[in-house]
């Protein structure tokens, strides 16, 4: 008789608890909050996010008995704010989040960053500075009276760190009510397109003088085709950015925080765990900061702190 392999039968049982729509066993009031492993999330679209937190969550609880967890459990709220009061009150233990994000974390919050996050085989981006070819602009400085495109105001790279380039050198920046207004003299005006898809054709059709968006939508060619990319030129780019980090809550028992350090980074090598990855966000894999890229995470930091009081 064929006997499934333990790996197949475990996978099973996790995407049973992703797929189902009751109770789980984190509902059961047997397992204490010490006991509960909360896996939390910012995101505008609970209804795709909770099965993702539902595949990592259940994995790990497989896999921390060891550190006394026995049960799981996911939050998703809609701003960065919702999730710092969360991390505060010890609600929620462990989070994913973009670097900018995750610094407004560690200052409000007192979380702790944990490990590097991988996407999709990417561990670094950088955020880029586009304008039309024939602008005239090939610095930051030449920026002033003109108007640029961003993201979000919750991108890391569409926004926050552009806006602490800016900052650091000096120049104000203001937003406009709507295109065709221009910035006070002196001045950055910026619009947000709510998506990065639309900021290169934004810079090419002249509706703004320059863009922000990160190299990555750029070099992805669905993104940015060739005949807008022609259209185009950069003229500054960031340094380094962690693509995703993972956070902790910072008073997370030492026992915990070591096994889920170990447990993140074992999963690439995890056959079950590799699948549970791919559902949760296309992580490839979890690295610790350290040498070059622990430098790389405290220059962010310090840019951070340039635009900290414009995250929401």
């Amino acid at each position: 008789m064929f006997k499934q392999p333990r790996w197949t039968r475990l996978a099973a049982a996790i995407l049973a608890v992703v797929l189902s729509s009751g109770p789980s066993r984190a509902d059961e009031p047997t397992a204490s909050r010490e006991q509960t492993l909360v896996v939390g999330r910012v995101s505008q679209d609970p209804v795709k996010t909770l099965p993702r937190l539902r595949a990592m969550a259940a994995y790990l609880e497989t896999r921390l008995a060891s550190a006394g967890i026995t049960a799981s459990e996911v939050i998703v709220v809609r701003s960065n704010a919702e999730m710092v009061e969360l991390l505060r009150s010890g609600a929620v233990d462990m989070v994913s989040e973009t670097a900018m994000s995750a610094f407004q974390f560690v200052e409000k919050a007192d979380a702790e960053i944990l490990l590097r996050e991988w996407k999709r085989g990417v561990a670094e981006y950088e955020s880029i500075l586009i304008v039309g070819r024939n602008s005239g602009i090939t610095m930051i400085e030449e920026l002033r009276d003109h108007v640029i495109a961003f993201e979000d105001p919750g991108s890391t790279s569409g926004f926050l760190m552009p806006m602490a380039l800016l900052s650091e050198n000096g120049i104000c920046a203001v937003q406009l009510a709507a295109p065709g207004q221009r910035p006070p003299a002196g001045c950055v005006g910026y619009l947000f397109t709510n998506g990065e898809i639309n900021i290169a054709a934004w810079v090419a059709r002249g509706i703004t003088d320059a863009g922000a968006l990160n190299n990555l939508d750029w070099a992805d060619e669905s993104r940015t085709p060739p005949a807008l990319q022609a259209e185009l030129d950069i003229f500054m780019a960031s340094p380094r950015i962690p693509r995703s980090v993972v956070l902790v809550r910072g008073n997370t028992r030492p026992e915990l925080r070591a096994a889920l350090r170990d447990t993140l980074i074992g999963m690439e090598a995890d056959e079950l765990a590799v699948e549970v990855l791919k559902i949760y966000y296309g992580v490839s894999r979890y690295d610790p900061f350290v040498g070059q890229t622990a430098l790389d995470l405290a220059a962010v930091q310090r840019h951070y702190e340039a635009v900290r009081a414009r995250l929401q």
